[in-house]
């Protein structure tokens, strides 16, 4: 039997086991559930920003059949489902607990605390996000912080920034951005990812980070040229975006 996928990577599923409108139908059922637009949804999963309307685009023309595996691994978390579900609709839909952006074997649940902390509380909300994707942290102390709800990936080290206008797109303004506040060295795991993150001139952005070498790297965003060469002292990787 033949086969169908996106050019979006590898993965592809039969025809016959889920056909690209019945994929493209929950797709849109998880948008609306979670009041979301399609473009901020690509986003959020690390994919180009139409790349969810060209698939209904190319469906609905009859020039596509299925949904790569790769695009449905990405698109689950962020809709807050299951690649099964979205493949087959088996299954639960909604993974309420699962961030947009979260690790599927994160350690936490969302309802046990860890090390004292309890998701209930919520998070700390330390700053927020301006033009040129900067990151401004708040001149207050901890106990004076306004807290947001945790996401379900949460830690004790989660913090949240709330974006203001577009500085990561006119799609995500007064959206949270959620992470934890690791202080880490560039580790392979955080490349091609989207990151809160340190450069030795003392800015704090929140920035795709993109190697171009041996230790070299190019930070991207949405509506920024890239900066090339950047030099980080830390980053931490974005586990969540959500609106408020």
């Amino acid at each position: 039997m033949s086969a169908h996928a996106t050019g979006t990577g590898a993965g592809i599923i039969p025809r016959m086991k889920a056909s690209g409108k019945a994929i493209i139908g929950r797709i849109s059922r998880r948008l609306k559930a979670l009041r979301m637009s399609e473009n901020a949804a690509s986003i959020a999963a690390g994919l180009s920003r139409d790349t969810i309307r060209s698939i209904r685009r190319n469906v609905e023309n009859g020039k596509q059949r299925g949904v790569s595996t790769e695009t449905l691994e990405k698109l689950a978390p962020v809709l807050r489902t299951s690649k099964a579900w979205l493949l087959t609709g088996d299954g639960e839909e909604e993974r309420a607990l699962l961030g947009y952006l979260a690790q599927p074997d994160s350690p936490f649940d969302g309802e046990t605390p860890i090390d004292g902390f309890n998701a209930s509380s919520g998070v700390p909300l330390v700053g927020f996000v301006r033009a040129g994707a900067e990151a401004v942290y708040l001149p207050l102390n901890e106990n004076e912080w306004d807290r947001v709800p945790a996401p379900g990936n949460a830690t004790p080290l989660t913090r949240a920034l709330e974006i203001r206008g577009d500085s990561l797109g006119e799609l995500f303004d007064r959206w949270l951005v959620f992470f934890n506040d690791e202080h880490r060295a560039i580790t392979p795991d955080l490349v091609n990812k989207l990151c809160v993150l340190e450069l030795e001139d003392g800015r704090t952005l929140v920035k795709k980070i993109k190697r171009i070498g041996a230790g070299t790297y190019e930070l991207l965003s949405n509506t920024e040229p890239p900066i090339r060469d950047a030099k980080i002292r830390w980053a931490a990787r974005v586990i969540d975006m959500r609106p408020q």
